[in-house]
């Protein structure tokens, strides 16, 4: 696990199918409290929207514009299934999880 100062690094996977009624309020609260973690060196959220019917994978897309440095967004037009969108986000993960 790399660490700097004593501080940690990580990514969290956030798997998400049809949640556009609370996928920005969730990716929201997580920068609250991951910014005011102070064990944490850096994070990164890997957004994984998952054969969406709705407008979650554009409301990921808008949070990883936001927050460049912080947010990735990965899209799959067809259904892999919680795990396997779990699995998509940790092949990419650039920290522990």
């Amino acid at each position: 696990m790399p660490v700097s100062s004593g501080k940690i690094d990580i990514s969290i996977v956030i798997p998400a199918l049809n949640e556009e009624n609370r996928i920005r309020a969730t990716v929201e609260s997580y920068l609250r409290v991951l910014e005011k973690e102070s064990a944490l060196n850096t994070y990164e959220l890997i957004l994984v929207s998952n054969n969406c019917k709705d407008l979650t994978p554009t409301i990921c897309a808008e949070l990883a514009v936001q927050h460049p440095q912080k947010i990735v967004h990965i899209d799959f037009p067809f259904y892999t299934g919680k795990g396997g969108a779990v699995m998509r986000g940790f092949s990419i993960a650039q920290y522990p999880f």
